[in-house]
């Protein structure tokens, strides 16, 4: 299953192998596993310092809409051969400002479905939403050697950046797509000669599957805009990327393209999540310019509050087409819907001191 665009307005998605044509070949690349590192003692010693949660997911909710104060906390470890570093990251929904409230997102996408014979048609869909502003907070590295060596707990660094997102693109979510990408029986078609074979072309598509996939680009543009703006994790992204394809991308002259696999439902009871709707793996690889430059595997669930401001991704495993390198783990340690505010937004977060 393959999406991939040109523009930052304009998308195309292809839908080839729903359609009957495979994946590319000689491109059984390894997928990253999910790896669930417990927190250094210096991470829980500074969450508790600065007031951060490291546990708990409140119960979804019925709202569409994400509102002043929901926040999520996750914990990104990096592992580089034997050495392992590891980062608190904090996410708050806060007040607009200036003209951030402004900002009105609409994106227009194409889909071109093509048959067997090469026939192809055209469907437009669009997805508008409204801004809402992010705070997020980054504070490490921590690192394993310090605790090995007995050193000395000390205060880590502490970075702030805002980011603005839609709540509506993030609603979007990725585990309806999941579901319409799980493996399907195809039925015998007849090919060219007559001859009976089975082939992806016999699995209809609702309106709803192609929305539903089509919305996942969308969703993981606003997502990966949060990762972007959140200080520390954009060059961490960079060593599991292929560092010249990389800077195509920061020069905006590439050509991307999701290759989605396979997805499968997985054991939630290891991600402590709350009883909800089932959990989903989307891996997936990231072409540059017709070249693999990641392979990504992506554990989502229903995006209702709290865990719309994360696009309803709860853990991200990524690593280099080759399988060497850096492993990078992303992973949900807590989920609060925010309490009732004033108009005036919320008090600042506590500073680190």
């Amino acid at each position: 299953m393959r999406l991939f665009t040109r523009s930052k307005v304009w998308v195309a998605i292809c839908l080839g192998f729903a359609l009957g044509h495979p994946l590319r070949a000689g491109e059984d690349l390894p997928l990253p596993e999910f790896r669930f590192a417990a927190p250094f003692p210096q991470v829980v010693e500074t969450a508790r310092v600065l007031g951060i949660s490291m546990a708990g997911f409140d119960a979804p909710t019925a709202r569409t809409t994400l509102e002043l104060g929901d926040t999520f906390t996750a914990l990104v470890t990096h592992t580089d051969g034997v050495e392992t570093r590891q980062w608190l990251v904090q996410f708050t929904v806060t007040a607009l400002q200036g003209k951030e409230k402004d900002r009105r997102p609409e994106i227009t996408m194409t889909m071109t479905n093509e048959g067997a014979n090469g026939e192809k048609e055209k469907e437009t869909f669009r997805f508008k939403g409204t801004s809402t502003a992010l705070e997020t907070r980054t504070i490490g590295p921590f690192a394993a050697e310090n605790e090995a060596k007995g050193k000395a707990p000390r205060l880590a660094p502490e970075k702030r950046a805002r980011a603005v997102v839609s709540s509506e693109l993030l609603g979007l979510g990725l585990d309806r797509a999941a579901v319409v990408l799980l493996p399907k029986p195809t039925a015998p078609v007849a090919n060219h000669a007559g001859v009976g074979e089975k082939n992806a072309a016999s699995v209809k598509w609702s309106p709803e599957d192609k929305r539903a996939f089509v919305g996942t680009l969308p969703a993981l543009m606003e997502f990966f805009k949060v990762a972007r703006s959140t200080a520390g994790l954009e060059d961490l992204l960079k060593t599991v990327v292929d560092v010249s394809w990389w800077s195509i991308v920061r020069n905006l002259s590439f050509n991307i393209d999701f290759d989605f696999r396979d997805t499968r439902i997985i054991d939630a009871t290891p991600w402590m999540l709350p009883e909800r709707a089932p959990m989903y793996a989307l891996p997936f690889v990231l072409h540059i310019n017709k070249k693999p430059a990641l392979v990504c595997q992506l554990a989502v669930v229903d995006p209702a509050p709290p865990l719309r401001t994360s696009a309803g991704i709860v853990g991200i495993a990524a690593q280099r087409p080759d399988g060497k390198g850096p492993h990078l783990m992303i992973r949900l340690l807590a989920a609060r819907v925010g309490p009732a505010s004033e108009p005036g937004g919320l008090p600042p977060l506590p500073a680190n001191p």
